[in-house]
């Protein structure tokens, strides 16, 4: 959930918001300012809510934060949650290639976190295709932002 800012836009256009955050103290300040919301502790891999819960999955900024090892795992858990035909976008810090990643960290020098191991676009495709979503589409919207958009199949 973070701040709330993109599903605060999301509720005020009619949806519905449930949401996980790993910090309890976050989801506080998230249930303070937005009570409507159905909040619960967990990550991308331990999402509390049931299979097939969702007809859409947002996540915004958020998946670098799973460590590489735990990815597919956590897509699996994504697609877990999303109902047939169910659509999960994802936004993140991502890189077309190593070289685009190189490419990156050299512009952002003191700014780089290298702590953290971002996702290469084909890397995450492929993680997203082997739990089982399909037809991703990919759209880069900054220098270092992709957006992927994917469905779960069925449900037509």
């Amino acid at each position: 959930m973070g701040t709330s800012a993109l599903a605060a836009r999301l509720a005020e256009r009619g949806a519905v918001i449930s949401g996980v955050d790993p910090s309890a103290e976050m989801l506080a300040v998230c249930r303070e300012r937005h009570p409507a919301f159905t909040l619960e502790v967990g990550d991308f891999n331990a999402i509390p809510f049931a299979g097939g819960s969702f007809e859409v999955v947002v996540s915004s900024f958020a998946f670098h934060e799973v460590p590489p090892p735990r990815r597919p795992a956590a897509c699996v858990e994504l697609a877990r949650v999303l109902r047939p035909g169910g659509t999960l976008c994802l936004l993140d810090v991502m890189f077309a290639s190593p070289a685009s990643r190189g490419e990156a960290r050299t512009a952002m020098g003191p700014y780089w976190d290298d702590d953290e191991e971002y996702c290469l676009v084909g890397d995450l495709d492929t993680l997203l295709h082997g739990a089982g979503l399909g037809a991703t589409s990919w759209w880069q919207t900054a220098p270092f932002h992709w957006l992927v958009v994917a469905r779960k199949p069925g449900g037509e």
